[in-house]
């Protein structure tokens, strides 16, 4: 975990294998990243990274922190867009609006960049293999997990919130959430992050 600042923005002409991220959120801190291989980052360019159970969007204000060992480091998952969103001069000026306002860096120059250069993800659930198997058997009880079942089969890609509206005249969202924990212990259906939206010309990593 890094704090923003210019002094991290010296470069030795060498490319980065650890960047300093600014994630969209409303977060203080920066967090390092390992770049991967063949993936030459420069400061401004934005990208996806993991974060938590999500991949939210990022970008690059610096070299990463020297000091993290290599085996803590999530690599970048994916650069949104080859050409830099902003330099140097832009990033001292967020970096003042951050501070000024008491704002997370990365949430101002999501605010302050085009659309096209932010991704959004989003939780979905999908069937096993298992469960899908397990909708022939005869002996399956017809409750609420099998009804959760049964849509998640039909409709893969849903997510929660999705398969509660599905399911509202038959369950209470309660009972929906209730048989989705009981489907993922029983190995029957699985969570998956599925990306909704993202820039225009992104390259993949």
């Amino acid at each position: 975990m890094n704090k923003p600042g210019k002094s991290s923005l010296a470069h030795d002409g060498l490319p980065w294998k650890r960047v300093q991220i600014a994630v969209a959120l409303p977060l203080m801190e920066t967090w390092t990243y390992a770049v991967p291989k063949d993936t030459p980052l420069q400061l401004g360019h934005a990208v996806l990274v993991p974060f938590g159970r999500r991949r939210v969007s990022g970008y690059v204000v610096g070299p990463g922190d020297p000091g993290l060992a290599s085996d803590r480091l999530k690599p970048i998952a994916r650069l949104l867009d080859p050409i830099p969103a902003f330099d140097a001069a832009q990033l001292a000026f967020f970096q003042w609006i951050a501070r000024y306002y008491l704002s997370g860096l990365g949430e101002v120059i999501a605010t302050a960049l085009p659309s096209g250069l932010k991704a959004h993800t989003r939780r979905v659930i999908v069937p096993t293999e298992p469960g899908i198997r397990a909708l022939a058997m005869p002996s399956l009880v017809d409750d609420a997990r099998t009804l959760a079942l049964r849509e998640v089969v039909s409709r893969p890609g849903l997510t929660k919130g999705g398969l509660v509206r599905r399911l509202r005249d038959e369950l209470e969202p309660d009972a929906v959430g209730r048989a989705l924990a009981g489907l993922d212990r029983a190995g029957l259906v699985r969570w998956e992050q599925r990306e909704t939206q993202g820039p225009k010309g992104r390259v993949p990593v």
